[in-house]
Parts: structure tokens; sequence; C-alpha cells
């Protein structure tokens, strides 16, 4: 089977577009230092009132830049860190999460990302593949069909009754 035409990607995603649709995604800051004791003071200072942005750019490792924020994400990124950011309610932060690289994290969420419907740039393999895998289908159904007109063809329906059928298929 050729490889689909452009115009039969694009009518197939314009058909589909419900189906291509990217998942929730949270938008969290990362104060992320390399000690536990100076998390849990930074933890305790946060308890006090302070900005969790001021503290994320004077000391997180992870963009001070940009006051410690994180490129948005789906679900079951980034282990411990990513469980706590889903589990948090937008504007709250979670206690002292250790990651896989000996650092340590508290997670502040700013929000939920919902789910947008992704470019046909993002979905095209994917699209092709299910417009191949169609006409290969399509293909060996009509050669069923054309073998069954083509043969005169009996089924005796005491066959599948008397167990010489493996229920098992």
């Amino acid at each position: 089977i050729e490889d689909p035409l452009e115009k039969e990607v694009s009518e197939y995603y314009n058909k589909n577009v419900n189906n291509f649709y990217s998942q929730k995604k949270v938008s969290v800051r990362d104060l992320r230092v390399q000690s536990k004791g100076f998390a849990d003071s930074l933890f305790s200072t946060l308890e006090s009132g302070a900005s969790f942005i001021e503290l994320a750019s004077l000391y997180s490792s992870t963009n001070p830049d940009g006051g410690g924020l994180v490129e948005p994400f789906i679900k079951g990124k980034y282990n411990d860190l990513g469980v706590a950011a889903f589990s948090l309610k937008p504007g709250n932060y979670s206690n002292v999460v250790a990651n896989l690289d000996g650092s340590f994290s508290i997670v502040f969420l700013e929000g939920f990302l919902q789910p947008s419907p992704l470019g046909l740039d993002a979905v095209r393999v994917r699209i092709k593949t299910s417009i191949i895998r169609e006409k290969q289908e399509d293909i060996k159904v009509k050669g069923v069909r054309a073998l069954l007109d083509s043969y005169p063809l009996w089924i005796n329906p005491l066959f599948f009754n008397q167990g010489l059928v493996s229920e098992k298929f």
C-alpha cells in the first residue's frame, strides 16, 4: 500500500480532530535545592508567608530567572515531583519532595492546562498509519468476499454445536 496522499491525511484529520487532543498538563514552579535540610528550611520560610517566586528566584537550581517556572507536563512525568504537582490545588505548594538525582523540591502549582487539539503536524504519522491499516483491512475484506462469491460455500451449523471447534477460538 502506498503512502497516503497529503489530501487524504488532511481529510482524515478534519473528520477525526476530536480524537487528537493533548493530555491535561500542569504548570508548576520548582524550588529545587541540593540539601534536605535547606529544603526543609525553605519550606518553613514559605509557611511563614514568604513568596514562593522570590525564594525560587534566589535559591532554586531550576530556572531561577523565571522564578522556578517549569515547562508544563503531563501526568506520569517527573516521578514524585509530578505526583505532587497533580495532587495540588492551584496556588498551593507541596511538602519537600525527594528527586531521583538526589536533590529536593518544593512544587508550586500555577494551574492546570486543559487538553487542546493537537496540530496536524503532531499527528501526521499516526494518521498515515491509520489510513494504511484501513486500506489493508479493506483489501482483506474484499479478498474474502471475492473468494466467497467465486466458490459455492455451505457451512453446516451443526459443526459449531458438536464441540468440534474449540470455544477458545
